[in-house]
């Protein structure tokens, strides 16, 4: 009799080669489109703060204080509202405080994510080429803006909840699941709306984002009643929270937006429709600051683009019906792509619009749609191909991934700093009047002078920039030219009368002028506009009081600064000097000795508090003040100004002798 074949032994719990074979490329795959993403934004890990990096971050009080997260969240005191973004960069200032480079890491791992998480839910959709998809998204130039850009944070916060709300949502979608309970499938369609809602939180760009679940839905198999129901909620809170942001839009910025008529915003739509498009198909002559389109109403051909638009989208929504599997890729794309656009097409301003009425920020989750139709479709090529053809289109698309990292390395290193950001924004578009600006503040710092004609030009192609006309005025004041900053910085105040620091300003140039009424009323209402308290500007109000006589409010705004500063030298200086106007000699002394105490090696500070003593007739303490200010100019190798101080005390101990008990100049200022 034959022998009975021998049963191989059970193994458990071993997974099939092929399985393991999958998960190995898997793990390839994501350890390969981390390393070019990496790869490709290699430049934004020495960036630096750029444009409103420091309205946002650096310079917000609700981001560093350590009870921020209350206004972040409950007040109207931010500029926008966007929490779930602004809680990030609060957690993130706990961490690296000023140091740019920890929120730029924190920017390109979340575009990371948001690539795998793209990559996996083209898979979940069965979409073709969804591997190609996500890298062609993780490199594609236009997103470089939302990832180098700090303050853009928000696009990337607002697509990774939107990516996991359609995750969510599939758990129970997908045709072929597993079936669940109703309260499995009430649980992830919770989900689901929670993190919508932390994507409106984000940025509120994403209120599109319930018609591109419907069309998801949609993609998957024919829409039913229950799914209009279902997206109610999304669109109630769409509809509320998009409200919120309009109006921190409206409330937050008091310069004006564009005045655009329905027509105006007709034409605006398609021209950014077409435009978006083009970029995303061919990345090429990317600007950081496009030139604005100047849209002329009473041209018909302006209209084309939109009408276009329309036109496409009706004839792709019939085809798609009639020819289902042709087509339907083509409309499902094209419609994807203009529903994340509607909030960019012009129909509601934003801030950014009085620059530009585009920008590659505004496409980041539009994007999508084009790499995966060109994805899939060059997937299907590949399908259809001779074995020989393969290579050479798996070369073309390694060469095009290979060609868009290139491309988005080279738009990342503008953001190194504010001046890389603005001459290459100046070198793409020469009448960006906003980048001029911001070009001269950087160049105002040491060389006022120099950055006075930047300033002039950018008022030339905008007359009406308050910032520009405020911060030429600060730079006439630098250069001495107070007549001609008074003018500007006027103006300044004229078209932002809510602009606090131009009313401070304003009010230092007077002060200067000895104007000295007129720069107390500008420091008022500088503190009646400040977002928070200021000692600076206390201070100043102070030195403005006093200087017209009115000594007893003069000390009430130098003690308001110091219950902010208790440290702050320069108010105990101002009251010991207002006491010494008003003849209180001994209060002012102890003034002055607080100041001591505070900055112990201030020369200036000695030399008032001697003068002080010397009126009062205490001699010994005269003498030992200006002895320890000549110690202190000693160790400082200042040696004339010891030898100056050296005299002075000399000279003092003969008067006393004389019988002239008080010196007739401090020991900081030369004998004639």
């Amino acid at each position: 009799m034959p022998r009975s074949a021998a049963k191989p032994p059970k193994i458990e719990n071993q997974p099939a080669p092929n399985d393991f074979d999958r998960k190995i490329l898997l793990g390839l795959g994501v350890l390969l489109l981390v390393l070019v993403t990496l790869a490709a934004y290699l430049p934004v890990f020495q960036g630096g703060f750029v444009l409103d990096d420091d309205v946002l971050l650096t310079d917000s009080p609700y981001i560093q204080a350590p009870d921020g997260l209350y206004d972040i969240w409950f007040s109207t005191k931010c500029v926008d509202y966007w929490p779930a973004t602004n809680t990030t960069l609060w957690l993130e200032w706990r961490l690296w405080h000023g140091n740019a480079a920890g929120y730029h890491v924190t920017n390109i791992l979340l575009h990371v994510v948001e690539s795998l998480l793209l990559w996996l839910i083209l898979r979940k959709l069965k979409v073709p080429g969804s591997y190609l998809a996500a890298l062609l998204f993780a490199v594609h130039p236009v997103n470089v803006e939302s990832v180098a850009w700090i303050a853009s944070r928000k696009n990337l916060v607002a697509m990774l909840f939107m990516e996991l709300s359609v995750l969510c949502c599939l758990r129970f979608e997908l045709p072929g699941q597993v079936p669940q309970s109703m309260g499995r499938n009430a649980l992830w369609y919770g989900l689901s709306l929670v993190c919508f809602i932390l994507a409106m939180l984000g940025k509120g760009s994403a209120v599109s984002f319930p018609f591109i679940l419907l069309l998801t839905i949609y993609w998957l198999r024919p829409l039913r009643r229950s799914d209009f129901l279902r997206i109610i909620p999304y669109l109630a809170v769409a509809v509320a929270l998009g409200a919120v942001n309009v109006w921190f839009q409206k409330h937050g910025n008091e310069i004006s937006f564009r005045e655009a008529g329905l027509a105006e915003r007709f034409a605006t739509a398609g021209y950014a429709v077409w435009f978006y498009l083009y970029k995303a198909f061919l990345p090429f002559n990317l600007a950081l600051v496009y030139p604005t389109a100047k849209i002329n109403v009473n041209n018909v051909l302006w209209y084309l683009p939109t009408l276009a638009a329309v036109l496409v989208s009706l004839v792709l929504f019939v085809l798609q019906i009639r020819c289902n599997k042709t087509i339907r890729p083509f409309f499902f794309a094209w419609s994807f792509f203009l529903i994340a656009l509607v909030p960019a097409l012009g129909f509601v301003d934003v801030g950014f619009w009085r620059y530009s009425l585009v920008a590659d920020r505004y496409q980041h989750l539009g994007l999508i749609a084009v790499v995966a139709l060109a994805a899939s479709g060059l997937n299907l090529l590949r399908t259809r191909s001779a074995p020989q053809m393969k290579f050479w289109l798996d070369a073309a698309a390694f060469a095009s991934v290979l060609f868009l990292a290139v491309l988005a390395y080279n738009r990342a290193i503008p953001y190194h700093d504010s001046v890389s950001w603005n001459v290459t924004a100046l070198e793409a578009n020469p009448d960006c009047w906003m980048a001029l600006n911001n070009l001269a503040n950087d160049m105002a710092q040491n060389r006022p002078a120099d950055a006075i004609p930047i300033y002039q030009r950018a008022l030339r192609l905008k007359p009406d920039y308050g910032n520009a006309h405020q911060n030429l005025g600060v730079a006439y004041a630098q250069t001495k030219q107070i007549d001609k900053a008074i003018v500007e910085l006027r103006e300044a105040v004229r078209l932002q009368p809510k602009y606090a620091n131009a009313h401070v300003n304003l009010g230092n140039a007077y002060y200067v002028n000895k104007q000295f009424a007129e720069a107390a009323e500008m420091y008022e209402k500088g503190l009646e506009l400040l977002e928070k308290p200021s000692a600076q500007v206390n201070l100043c109000l102070g030195d403005a009081y006093g200087s017209l006589g009115q000594f007893e409010k003069a000390r009430r705004q130098y003690k308001k600064a110091l219950d902010l500063q208790p440290d702050y030298v320069a108010a105990w200086v101002g009251l010991g000097i207002t006491c010494n106007k008003a003849g209180q000699s001994a209060d002012a002394v102890a003034y002055f000795e607080k100041a001591r105490d505070c900055r112990p090696n201030d020369l200036k500070v000695l030399s008032l508090l001697a003068m002080t003593y010397a009126g009062l007739e205490r001699s010994e303490e005269v003498i030992r003040t200006a002895s320890s200010a000549m110690q202190i100019a000693r160790e400082q190798r200042n040696f004339p100004l010891a030898a100056q101080i050296d005299k002075w005390i000399d000279d003092y101990r003969a008067g006393l002798a004389k019988g002239k008990k008080m010196p007739n100049r401090d020991f900081l200022s030369p004998q004639k």
